[in-house]
């Protein structure tokens, strides 16, 4: 009888320490603020104290009027970040081209994502001309992520806030509500190609963003002074 009280113990203990590994990893995305006509950078967290994962597949619906980007190539503008792939695959796509984006990373050799917390995914997404200022959700849903030994474990469904501004204020480059010497580096930034080129920081209204635009920022903050 005592051997049994003992195992059955042992079982309660491993099954609590289960539940709690599996609640204690979660993925992330911040509130998100954009204006019409912007594109701008999104980041996607994983964080994973409790295990190892080597292959994940999620699914994300974003309002109407937003969507993720597209490059060139016609292929979505999605990349797992280099400090956390460890030779993984990232493919997503728009299968019946809605706004609901399938999300799938995994490693032809089954390793496992590298560190265990921080940005998996930096997403790139557009915010439509003629959108509608408001508040809007968007979903994160049907989240499974595999370990090593290929258990699956399910995340619990969230969503994030997108809120599509009503206006947009020329030169606030790193739309932080103001305008100062910061969007001049964002915005020179932006021309040398480092960053994703918004609406704000064609602060000449000319259709274009360039060398232009920083003298025509630096007036504004002149004059504002």
């Amino acid at each position: 009888m005592e051997k049994m009280n003992k195992l059955r113990l042992f079982i309660l203990m491993a099954l609590l320490t289960l539940v709690g590994n599996a609640s204690a990893d979660d993925v992330t995305v911040s509130d998100v603020s954009i204006a019409a006509g912007e594109t701008k950078s999104i980041s996607i967290e994983l964080n994973n104290p409790s295990r190892d994962y080597i292959a994940f597949e999620f699914w994300i619906r974003l309002p109407d009027g937003v969507r993720v980007e597209y490059d060139e190539w016609g292929d979505l503008l999605a990349v797992m970040n280099d400090s956390r792939a460890n030779g993984h695959v990232l493919e997503v796509s728009e299968p019946n081209n809605d706004g609901v984006y399938h999300f799938l990373g995994y490693s032809a050799r089954n390793k496992s994502l590298k560190e265990r917390s921080g940005e998996l995914i930096n997403l790139t997404i557009h915010c439509a001309e003629d959108a509608e200022a408001g508040s809007y959700t968007a979903s994160v849903y049907d989240l499974i992520f595999s370990d090593p030994n290929k258990a699956e474990v399910d995340f619990a469904d969230f969503t994030f806030s997108v809120n599509i501004k009503d206006d947009i204020l020329v030169g606030d480059v790193n739309v932080d509500g103001g305008v100062d010497i910061s969007d001049v580096v964002a915005l020179v930034n932006m021309i040398l190609g480092s960053t994703e080129k918004n609406a704000p920081a064609d602060v000449n209204n000319d259709g274009q963003v360039d060398i232009s635009d920083v003298v025509a920022l630096v007036n504004i903050i002149l004059g504002a002074k």
